[in-house]
């Protein structure tokens, strides 16, 4: 139960968890919410119920590691005026590859959706998905790529990072980004452009005094 600094009731709630931690690094959790009320907007939201589901395998293979996380259920439309009580899912997937020592990849991709009502009209439904490859040439010297799409405000990032660590704590950083965005000509046609790039260069060093 909380409640703001004027003693107004902001949020009750209650979380149910069942927690297991399976052989071979697999981990899971399965919860629900039989009670989650909450002011917001001025509204005093009641049943806003959802359960949500987990699983990790971190130490099942060398070579990949990964898990995901679901919630669906009810939440507060917080964009509205006045707020309600709508429907949705989220939905969070992700894995580390690991071909050999010196190579790491990252990978997640995340979901959302959000409707009026169970089965109603959806307010928004998208997702992003990303990339990070990571390559360590040897203890000192490190590249870094991120690559990342988001399908609600239809850009492709890509971020490279180059660093040189000469002790741990002199380190040189030069890297850049470029946003790619879809851009609608006249007509409504899509294409995507270049429509920002910046390159920075960070060098770290310690005095000691």
């Amino acid at each position: 139960i909380r409640y703001d600094a004027k003693g107004k009731l902001k949020e009750q709630f209650v979380e149910l968890n069942l927690v297991t931690d399976w052989t071979n690094g697999i981990y899971s959790s399965a919860g629900y919410l039989p009670v989650n009320n909450e002011d917001y907007g001025g509204i005093f939201h009641k049943n806003i119920n959802r359960w949500h589901f987990n699983m990790e395998a971190n130490n099942l293979s060398k070579f990949i590691t990964g898990g995901f996380y679901y919630e669906g259920g009810k939440f507060i439309v917080r964009f509205e005026d006045p707020t309600y009580v709508g429907f949705g899912h989220n939905l969070d997937i992700w894995a580390t590859i690991k071909p050999f020592d010196r190579l790491r990849n990252d990978i997640n991709y995340s979901y959302s959706e959000l409707s009026k009502s169970a089965g109603g009209e959806k307010l928004f439904a998208g997702y992003v998905v990303s990339d990070k490859i990571s390559y360590q040439f040897n203890k000192n010297f490190f590249l870094r790529v991120l690559l990342q799409y988001d399908l609600f405000s239809r850009n492709f990032t890509v971020d490279p990072l180059l660093s040189y660590k000469w002790n741990p704590y002199t380190i040189l950083f030069l890297g850049s980004s470029h946003d790619i965005s879809e851009i609608s000509d006249n007509n409504g046609f899509g294409k995507y452009t270049e429509t920002d790039r910046y390159f920075y260069l960070k060098f770290q060093y310690l005095w000691s005094l």
